[in-house]
């Protein structure tokens, strides 16, 4: 099920009909987010059923997703993710911009847990709305989420700049800046639950390459936010030296303090424990469904 957003301004508002009777699955929570870059989804050749798994496995009633180039497949990831028992009743919402590659960004969220309450684009992550959307960087997308009797959660969501040239690293800093003035905003208006989280490809993490993870942490706490991503070990694979998979820490979440009780990664990088590999020891699910894995946020 397809949700529109509008671009700019104040987007509309939306109660999904019956969220009165929105309940909990078994095993699972309406208090769990995740993030997920789901690579070139639409593009790639993804495996549906093992996608549809490693999102079940995540228990999570909502899904950051990045990197969409096609829309169509989702209504069968939809089906696939509903037929699981427990699967819940899954809707997306995405993006209209996707800069100057095309790439997407989308909530997959379980109706039978939380209702949409409102959606919104920033163009190229620019705060004022003033940005462009088929070209430049890619948008932010807020979306705000609530579960029967709970509080709004408000989730904006990335996904920066690739590469460990100066330059890339020097536009992902102003992205940087720009999802934390939005955040920054919704705080302002009233918003008491905030998450910016997505792909933000710190390539530079680990070694503190140019400066990323130092200028991440001291932007972050700035904002006023906390940042249960930098606690993690990985939450992605690529291919380093010759014959090797090295795990890599792309994927943040910075958020209102207090609001995320613990952060946890999922997917093979979990079973790896976020050890080197052989290449030739690759899971399956990097091969079909992302390089990427689900980051797993238990909300308080």
């Amino acid at each position: 099920m397809r949700r529109r957003i509008q671009i700019g301004g104040l987007a509309w508002a939306l109660l999904l009909s019956g969220a009165s009777g929105c309940r909990e699955a078994p095993g699972t929570s309406a208090a769990r987010v995740a993030t997920f870059n789901i690579r070139r989804f639409g593009v790639e050749a993804t495996d549906l059923g093992r996608l549809s798994s490693v999102l079940l496995e995540t228990r999570a009633a909502v899904v950051a997703v990045q990197e969409i180039e096609r829309e169509a497949p989702f209504e069968a990831l939809e089906a696939a993710l509903g037929r699981a028992p427990g699967g819940g009743r899954w809707a997306h919402v995405l993006s209209q911009c996707g800069g100057g590659r095309g790439m997407r960004l989308g909530f997959l969220y379980d109706a039978s847990r939380v209702a949409l309450v409102e959606a919104r684009e920033y163009p190229e992550l620019d705060p004022g709305g003033g940005g462009r959307c088929g070209e430049g960087e890619r948008p932010g997308l807020l979306g705000v989420f609530a579960a029967p009797g709970g509080p709004r959660v408000h989730l904006v969501n990335m996904h920066l700049p690739a590469g460990p040239e100066p330059e890339r690293v020097a536009r992902r800093r102003v992205q940087w800046d720009r999802a934390l003035a939005v955040a920054a905003g919704l705080r302002r208006g009233g918003a008491s639950r905030v998450l910016v989280l997505g792909d933000a490809n710190s390539t530079g993490w680990a070694q503190d390459a140019q400066g990323e993870r130092t200028f991440i942490e001291g932007a972050v706490s700035d904002a006023g936010l906390a940042l249960p991503s930098g606690a993690l070990r990985c939450t992605e694979y690529w291919r380093g030296a010759p014959g090797v998979l090295v795990p890599s820490l792309l994927d943040h979440v910075a958020a209102t303090p207090g609001v995320v009780a613990s952060a946890r990664v999922g997917g093979y990088c979990a079973r790896l424990a976020c050890a080197r590999i052989a290449e030739a020891d690759v899971p399956e699910d990097y091969r079909t469904v992302s390089d990427h894995c689900p980051v797993v946020l238990e909300l308080r």
